[in-house]
């Protein structure tokens, strides 16, 4: 690393550590489009869903469930920035979503999150992956996150790596080794 490395990484771990109590800059704007995304979604596979069953009154189809879209199957994953905003979404969602994928994320707005954590979202799904020599967010910073989903019952399984910021091959073979074998899947 460049001398500067151990002044940088602190500078890291300061933008991190102010970011969690506020929502950063520019958020709010990939909130709305992520928002408008999920809505899109909705409104295009709302057809009826694979699985419905019948109903009661012996129409097949809808099954009060959402179509082909359906909230609580959805996962979301991101890296980095990305991977607040992932959580960020998947908390803002009205009923519980499927899962969350969080590649080296850390912690916004922790009030906030927090709250909608006690209420709708309790028992959320979080796989989360953090490289111990990551530069860009520190690896502490993963733990505190880890922490506060713990807090709030959450179902997280952490994995750190041996890397640093990036997303590398083994980091995707454990996304689709959990994801395949019934991990991530709601079972």
């Amino acid at each position: 690393p460049p001398p500067l490395f151990p002044y940088l990484l602190y500078l890291a771990c300061v933008h991190v550590w102010l970011c969690r109590r506020e929502v950063c800059a520019g958020v709010p704007e990939c909130r709305e489009l992520i928002a408008r995304l999920v809505l899109e979604a909705r409104q295009l596979y709302a057809g009826p869903a694979l699985d419905d069953q019948p109903s009661q009154g012996g129409q097949g189809g809808q099954g009060g469930r959402g179509g082909l879209f359906q909230l609580e199957r959805c996962f979301f994953m991101r890296f980095s920035q990305g991977a607040m905003l992932a959580l960020d979404t998947a908390l803002a969602q009205p009923s519980k979503v499927g899962g969350v994928v969080l590649l080296a994320g850390f912690l916004m707005n922790v009030e906030t999150w927090a709250l909608r954590l006690k209420t709708n979202h309790a028992d959320l799904r979080v796989l989360q992956i953090h490289g111990l020599d990551d530069w860009a967010i520190p690896f502490e910073t993963a733990r505190w996150l880890q922490g506060l989903l713990q807090a709030h019952s959450t179902r997280v399984i952490f994995v750190p790596h041996g890397g640093g910021h990036t997303v590398s091959q083994s980091t995707v073979s454990v996304v689709t080794v959990l994801s395949g074998g019934g991990v991530l899947k709601n079972n």
